[in-house]
């Protein structure tokens, strides 16, 4: 029989707390609640890694897969051509490809276990490391602070701010691994292709 009633699009109602739904969505914790401690509340759902959590909380990778299909279905449509960082954490089939820019990321030379943010190298060898290990770093008073190191036994190289790491923009990779969902591309700009500079995506401070 027809019917004059609208097909209504399904809600989801995700059964997470304010604050986890901010962490799974990359909204500032902040906004939930001025003054929120934010380390705090992370350390509180194991944001971090994927032990187990104080007070029988879940993981942040367990709120992941219970929570990514309403995490996406609102995330795209806001942002087509990226995918929140929790994405890249649990559920990206690889990093990042860099595609030019002068800077050693700490993993490939450090005892530093590779971290990520959205695909790309978090710790970066800095200019102060250079100088520490080819023995130049000095106290106040210009004495060494390592006998331990000589000039030319650590050949790697910091970011050069005017030449830096870049790297493949998310909807470069989406694309590349086909991950982009039916229509989403023809909504994406031609610039949010483009490869995009390290310093653009991660606060590294000052590097002169």
């Amino acid at each position: 029989m027809p019917t004059t009633r609208t097909r209504r699009r399904r809600n989801f109602q995700p059964a997470v707390s304010a604050t986890q739904w901010a962490l799974l969505t990359d909204q500032p914790l902040d906004e939930i609640e001025p003054g929120l401690d934010q380390d705090f509340e992370r350390w509180c759902f194991n944001w971090l890694d994927d032990s187990e959590p104080p007070w029988r909380a879940k993981t942040g990778r367990q709120l992941w897969v219970e929570n990514c299909d309403a995490v996406l279905e609102e995330w795209i449509p806001a942002h087509p051509g990226s995918r929140p960082s929790t994405w890249w954490r649990f559920a990206a089939p690889a990093p990042r490809q860099r595609v030019g820019g002068v800077g050693t990321p700490k993993s490939e030379l450090l005892a530093n276990a590779p971290r990520f943010w959205c695909g790309v190298p978090l710790d970066w060898v800095s200019r102060w490391e250079v100088e520490y290990y080819n023995g130049r770093a000095t106290d106040i008073h210009g004495n060494p602070i390592s006998t331990n190191h000589r000039e030319g036994e650590f050949k790697e190289i910091a970011i050069n701010p005017q030449n830096p790491p870049t790297y493949e923009s998310q909807a470069s990779f989406l694309d590349r691994y086909g991950l982009l969902l039916p229509g989403e591309r023809r909504r994406i700009r031609d610039a949010d292709f483009r490869p995009v500079k390290i310093t653009d995506i991660l606060d590294l401070g000052p590097m002169e």
